[in-house]
Order: C-alpha cells, then sequence, then structure tokens
C-alpha cells in the first residue's frame, strides 16, 4: 500500500479510536512538526497533546522525567515513587 493510501486510511480510522490517547511532541523534532502532529492527532475525539520545549524526537532519553510527570497528570495516573530517574 503506498504511502498516500495508509496515511488516507489511518486518517479515516482515527475518529473511532475512542480511548483517551496522549500525544507529546519534542518541539524541537525534525522528524514530527507541531503541523503533522497537530494533522493526525485531530482527527481523535479524545486526545491531549503536550509540547515539551528543547526536546527533539527522542524526547523520553532527552526528558524522562518530565515526560513521565506529564503524562501522569494527563492520564490522572498517581506516581508512586519518587526516586531519581
Amino acid at each position: 500500500m503506498a504511502y498516500e493510501a495508509r496515511s488516507r486510511h489511518l486518517r479515516s480510522i482515527l475518529p473511532n479510536i475512542a480511548t483517551p490517547t496522549f500525544v507529546l511532541r519534542g518541539a524541537e523534532s525534525i522528524v514530527t512538526s507541531a503541523e503533522g502532529t497537530a494533522d493526525l492527532s485531530n482527527g481523535l475525539p479524545n486526545r491531549e497533546v503536550q509540547e515539551i520545549k528543547g526536546g527533539s524526537h527522542m524526547l523520553l532519553l532527552e526528558h524522562p522525567k518530565n515526560s513521565v510527570r506529564r503524562y501522569a497528570i494527563s492520564s490522572d495516573v498517581t506516581l508512586l515513587a519518587t526516586h531519581k530517574v
């Protein structure tokens, strides 16, 4: 399946995904643009999109604490451990 066809197919099924979806993007990513992230995530009905300043596409390696914190807050998860990462 060509890229364009896969992309159209993906966008057509996004509105059917009812699961809460957390999208976290590094503001300095050269792989995923802010526009591309918005374009895809706007199709999700139950989404939260956040961006970490200074993060690239390797966001979880560069900003592990901030990434986990944002996910936990977004999903209303209680962080049980407070050890250093």
